[in-house]
């Protein structure tokens, strides 16, 4: 049915009907917590110590421990997480 034939009757009818989406019930018992995989909990336990050791190096007044610790860690660490998410990516595909 072309839109020109649509009366306005029917189309507040069609907008005002409840939708599908709002009739359901919701009644999921998962939990919406994410899974803790151990590089999810290795990114968790990185970021904590190294923003704490930038905490406790700020707070001395050591602003060059702070750079440092960016600097050396931040690539280190990057170079790591990376390594070992796309080595676990390879060895998905690899079982596939």
């Amino acid at each position: 049915m072309p839109l020109s034939q649509i009366s306005s009757a029917d189309l507040a009818i069609f907008l005002h009907r409840p939708r599908d989406a709002e009739l359901e019930v919701q009644t999921t018992t998962s939990s919406w917590h994410p899974k803790i995989t151990p590089y999810r909990l290795l990114v968790l336990t990185t970021t904590i110590g190294l923003g704490s050791a930038k905490a406790i190096g700020t707070f001395q007044n050591k602003s060059y421990v702070s750079t440092t610790i960016e600097w050396v860690a931040g690539i280190v660490v990057f170079i790591r997480l990376v390594h070992s998410h796309t080595r676990k990516a390879c060895m998905v595909t690899k079982l596939s």
